[in-house]
This record gives C-alpha cells, sequence and structure tokens, in this order.
C-alpha cells in the first residue's frame, strides 16, 4: 500500500506537467522530451511493483487454466464428435425424406394425369355422339324439305324432335363433362410429405450454407460491380501500410502522413 501511495505521489505533478506542456520552441521541444524520459522510468517502476503481483496470480490462473483444460478438451472432444455423428444422421435422414417426398409427387402426378386423360376420353366419346347427332338431324331436316306426303312428314318430324331432345341433353352432359375435365387440369395436385420421425427430446435441427473461397479475384469483381457487398471484404490495414511506405499507390487509398516519435531512457 505504502509503496503504491509513492508512485502516486510520482505520477501525480507528472500527468499535470504533461497536459500543460506546449511545444512551441526547440527547448520546449528538449523538456517535452526529457519528461517523457521521467515518464518511461515510471512506467518501468510501476510495471516492477506490479509485475511479481501479476506474475503470481497469472501463474495461479494458468495452472487453472491447464486443470480446466485437462477434463474440458476430451469432453468437448467427444461432444463434438457426437454432435457431428447426429448431424451426419439427421442430413442423411432428411435426404431419405425428400427422395421419399419426391416419389409420392411423382405417384401424385401421374395419378393426375391419369385422371385429367380420363375425363379428356368421356369428354370426346361425348363429343363423337353429338357429332353423330348433329348429322342425323342434318339428314332428317334435309328429308324433311323434300317430303310431300304430310303422313311421312309427321314420322320424320316426330324423329327429327326426338333427336333434337337426345341432342339437348347431351350438350348437357358435354357441358358438366367439359367443367370436370377442367377442374382435373387446374386442381392443384396434392402431395403428401413423408412422415417424420419423433423429435428428440432438447434437440433441434437445422442447416445453414457455408461459404468457401476458391477465388478472390472472382469476389473483388463481384464488389466493384455491386454485386456483393464490400462488406465481405476485409482490408488488412497491416499489409496495406507497409505497402504504403514501400511508395505503392494503391487506388482507393488516400495517404496520411502520421508523426512517430520515439524517446530513449538514459
Amino acid at each position: 500500500m505504502e509503496q503504491t501511495v509513492d508512485i502516486n505521489n510520482k505520477i501525480t505533478p507528472v500527468l499535470a506537467d504533461a497536459a500543460e506542456l506546449a511545444i512551441m520552441s526547440q527547448g520546449s521541444l528538449e523538456i517535452a522530451n526529457t519528461m517523457r524520459q521521467g515518464i518511461k522510468r515510471l512506467i518501468k517502476e510501476v510495471t516492477d511493483t506490479f509485475g511479481p503481483i501479476k506474475q503470481k496470480t497469472h501463474s495461479a490462473w494458468k495452472e487453472a487454466v491447464a486443470q480446466e483444460k485437462k477434463y474440458l478438451d476430451p469432453l468437448e472432444t467427444a461432444d463434438k464428435r457426437l454432435k457431428d455423428k447426429m448431424g451426419q444422421y439427421l442430413l442423411t435422414e432428411q435426404a431419405e425424406r425428400q427422395k421419399e417426398t419426391d416419389r409420392l409427387a411423382e405417384i401424385a402426378r401421374k395419378e393426375k394425369e391419369k385422371e385429367i386423360e380420363k375425363a379428356n376420353k368421356k369428354l370426346e366419346a361425348l363429343m363423337d355422339k353429338a357429332g353423330n347427332l348433329d348429322a342425323q338431324i342434318e339428314a332428317l331436316a334435309a328429308e324433311l324439305q323434300k317430303q310431300t306426303s304430310d303422313d311421312e312428314a309427321a314420322i320424320i318430324r316426330a324423329q327429327l324432335n326426338g333427336l333434337l331432345a337426345k341432342k339437348a341433353s347431351l350438350d348437357q352432359k358435354v357441358s358438366a363433362q367439359a367443367a370436370q375435365a377442367e377442374q382435373a387440369i387446374t386442381a392443384p395436385t396434392i402431395i403428401p410429405s413423408a412422415p417424420e420421425k419423433p423429435k428428440v427430446n432438447g434437440m433441434s435441427f437445422r442447416t445453414e450454407k457455408r461459404g468457401n473461397v476458391i477465388n478472390k479475384l472472382l469476389i473483388v469483381q463481384a464488389c466493384a460491380k455491386g454485386s456483393v457487398p464490400l462488406d465481405v471484404l476485409d482490408i488488412n490495414t497491416t499489409i496495406l501500410n507497409k505497402l504504403v511506405n514501400a511508395g505503392l499507390t494503391i487506388p482507393g487509398v488516400v495517404i496520411e502522413t502520421v508523426p512517430i516519435t520515439s524517446t530513449r531512457t538514459k
């Protein structure tokens, strides 16, 4: 405690002097340099004072970390091994479930195709019948116009009325079958999903995509075009500053000159 009070008494005036000093001449520059030498000596005194304390606590901390690591590492390795196995199993199960869903979807698609084909065939058959009736009605109407005998005309007219009634009924059936065929075509295909396995209590599962860089230049070009956000680029300022100090001109970089002074203690 006494030692820290003594250090504090030394530091306080130095801090005030450093704050108040204005460097306006060569003489004040030399004063500042002398003050820095004194500050560096105080820094060494502080580190020498607290270094052994830090070393002692740090050694104890390192020992605790080592003991902790001794037990945690195998547990974390085992946990990761199980996690990887679980993930691989769930990915395989997900792929199998998707495969089954695709199989069921194909079955549903084929069933719908059969339903549409069946409805269209019924519609075609009805339309063929309607076409035959039209031909018969047309033939009887032509024959009726030729008749001079009232008795024969009456017989033909009765036959014609019967065909017309049958045609009207058949037209209704054609319209109804056409609507049914249209409904079969436009109705959404119901695709059953493959059954899910029971969930494991306390476990969740999801997938996410990860990007692996195989060509940095393509990424830079994409950023330049604006199709990829610039945030994906991480500028290494350490290398950037080395290149700038080596005299390299880099597009998009403004060079700033920063003063760096060094003071050696006596």
